[in-house]
């Protein structure tokens, strides 16, 4: 797996910036660049939470305070509307629960 990994640097200001520098979005169900930037800024304004690990098809989120139980909830409801895949695909239950 090292061999396949590679440590960027990116002339950005804020963490949600770094979607438009990567290619990322814009396929099947995957909402645009400009949707994941605008959704990677609320959840940074929000939780904190900022793009740490890509992949060719998955984007995942640290969130270094982490997510009380409620906004656990919240969170897992929003990235449920923004990719149906994670919990459609990726849980054992399907449910939006066992994500948060």
């Amino acid at each position: 797996m090292a061999e396949d990994t590679l440590l960027l640097e990116l002339p950005v200001k804020n963490p949600w910036e770094i979607i438009a520098y990567l290619p990322m979005g814009g396929w099947n169900d995957c909402p645009a660049p400009e949707e994941m930037i605008s959704i990677c800024k609320y959840w940074y304004e929000k939780y904190q939470a900022v793009p740490a690990a890509f992949t060719s098809d998955v984007l995942e989120f640290y969130a270094p305070a982490g997510l009380n139980k409620e906004d656990s909830l919240e969170a897992a409801k929003e990235h449920y509307a923004f990719c149906t895949d994670r919990i459609d695909q990726e849980t054992r239950t399907c449910k939006v629960s066992e994500l948060a």
